[in-house]
C-alpha cells in the first residue's frame, strides 16, 4: 500500500487549509461531509467523523501532468520537423517529414489559425497536420487541404477536420496555389 499523509488546519469556520503529499488544498464542510479543491482536482468527501474511515470521490477531471520530452525525443526527426517549420523552414520541414516514421513521441502545440492551436503527435493525423502547416507556409494552400483532407476522411484524425476548415476559411474556399 502507497504511503500517505493528510493534515488539516482549520482556517474559519467550516473552511480548511488541508497539507498532503501532493500539495495543498482547500474544503468547506463539517464533520462528516466536505467538499473540496486540491492539486488532484475538486472532490466530494463523506466520513464516520472520529474513525479516519472516509469515501472520496473526484469530481470532474483530473488536472494533466505533463513531463518534458526525453533526450531521444528531442532529436528525433519528428521534433527535427517542428523544429524547422517554427523557425521558419517550411521546406526543410517538408524534408525531414518524409523520413517520419509514425509512432510515439512528444506532443506538441501548432497554431492552425489565429485562435486555434491543436496538440498532435508524431502518428499518422499529426504528421499530416505538420505537413499541411508547412504547405500552407509556403503558399500551397491547394495541397495542404488535400492533406488534412484526406487524413481526417482515412485516419479519422478530427485535427485534419478542424485544420481543413481552418485554411478553408483563411484562404476563403479552396484556397490558390502559388
Amino acid at each position: 500500500m502507497p504511503w500517505g499523509f493528510r493534515r488539516s488546519l482549520r482556517i474559519a469556520g467550516p473552511l480548511r487549509l488541508n497539507f498532503s503529499k501532493s500539495g495543498l488544498g482547500l474544503s468547506l464542510g463539517v464533520p462528516g461531509l466536505h467538499i473540496g479543491k486540491g492539486p488532484r482536482g475538486s472532490y466530494v468527501r463523506a466520513g464516520l467523523p472520529g474513525t479516519g474511515i472516509y469515501y472520496r470521490k473526484s469530481l470532474g477531471q483530473r488536472p494533466v501532468h505533463t513531463r518534458a520530452p526525453a533526450k531521444r525525443d528531442i532529436d528525433s526527426d519528428w521534433m527535427l520537423a517542428v523544429k524547422a517549420l517554427l523557425g521558419g523552414d517550411a521546406a526543410g520541414c517538408l524534408t525531414i517529414l518524409d523520413r517520419v516514421r509514425p509512432g510515439r513521441g512528444p506532443a506538441v502545440h501548432v497554431e492552425a489559425g489565429d485562435d486555434v492551436v491543436v496538440t498532435i503527435v508524431p502518428d499518422p493525423c499529426g504528421i499530416a497536420v505538420l505537413r499541411a502547416e508547412a504547405l500552407d507556409r509556403l503558399g500551397r494552400v491547394d495541397e495542404a487541404l488535400a492533406v488534412v483532407e484526406q487524413a481526417g476522411s482515412d485516419q479519422n484524425c478530427h485535427v485534419g477536420r478542424v485544420v481543413a476548415a481552418e485554411l478553408r476559411e483563411q484562404h476563403g474556399g479552396t484556397g490558390s496555389q502559388a
